[in-house]
């Protein structure tokens, strides 16, 4: 019982850390690499995504398992004909069965939550990489309007030396 809740806590922990850790107002360089060398290489990786989906339905089974049992109706002032169980042990293994649903409820949500999120900073990245190539074009067009307009008046002057030519040629 104290390992898997160890490795209950651990996970949630974890997950809550790294989900603290990306909604924080980092530059976009620290995104990038966030975003690229730790979210890309682990959702590209075969191996953690058979252990994130196996994970996943341990939890849920967890979820289900510990949800039907904290919602079973129990009178604790009824004694079993034994009496081996208690009414505090009854509700203590109600509480147990509590806490692993908020756990594992927790651990799911969070799971949902950094998908979610790391989905939302990718596209924040392609955004702003979208947004430097059209500052580019656009730094771009406003140099080839500059060198446009320095023709523009360069013909014109060429016309009037033109004109000027063809006006001394005719006296």
């Amino acid at each position: 019982m104290g390992l898997y809740l160890m490795a209950l806590f651990t996970i949630l922990t974890g997950e809550m850390s790294f989900l603290s850790l990306i909604v924080l107002p980092l530059p976009l360089v620290v995104r990038r690499v966030i975003y690229n060398h730790m979210f890309l290489q682990l959702v590209n990786s075969m191996r953690f995504r058979t252990i994130a989906v196996v994970g996943g339905m341990i939890v849920s089974l967890l979820l289900v398992d510990s949800w039907k049992r904290a919602n079973i109706k129990v009178n604790p002032y009824s004694y079993e004909q034994d009496h081996s169980t208690t009414p505090i042990q009854i509700l203590a293994t109600r509480a147990y069965n509590q806490r692993n649903v908020y756990l594992s409820g927790f651990i799911l949500y969070f799971g949902i939550c950094i998908a979610t999120v790391m989905i939302i900073i990718g596209k924040i990245i392609r955004f702003e990489d979208e947004v430097k190539e059209k500052k580019e074009l656009l730094k771009d067009i406003n140099l080839l309007k500059a060198d446009k307009l320095e023709k523009e008046k360069l013909l014109k002057e060429i016309k009037k030396k033109i004109q000027l030519l063809e006006y001394e040629k005719r006296k």
